[in-house]
């Protein structure tokens, strides 16, 4: 079972007999499948945290820098460069990746993002 713990900025991604530390300001955003967590940094490098569930991760994150967009992404709201409202997408990060903006989160991702 993975682990996830926030130190000051620094996250400890603990996976098996695998530990990380990555700075929670280059995580673009977290991508939830097969019951594992993909955390995306802005360096294209991908961390896998297995037997968690996508909420553990936005209590480990905190909700001040991530917002739940899709059931099975989180986004850093630092990274977000636009939102494409007739579309339901978020662009993330300079090379402009494309996630979903699902029906039942686009409310309170508005809210998270102050708009």
């Amino acid at each position: 079972m993975g682990k996830i713990n926030n130190n000051d900025g620094k996250l400890i991604i603990k996976n098996g007999t695998r530990i990380s530390r990555v700075n929670l300001s280059d995580v673009l955003y977290v991508e939830y499948r097969d019951r594992a967590a993909y955390l995306k940094t802005k360096d294209k490098a991908t961390y896998v945290v297995e037997y968690i569930s996508l909420s553990d991760v936005h209590l480990a994150l905190g909700s001040r820098v991530f917002a739940r967009c899709h059931k099975s992404f989180l986004v850093n709201k630092d990274e977000v460069k636009a939102i494409l409202r007739m579309e339901n997408a978020v662009l993330m990060g300079e090379g402009g990746i494309r996630i979903a903006l699902g029906r039942k989160y686009k409310q309170q991702f508005y809210k998270d993002m102050g708009l």
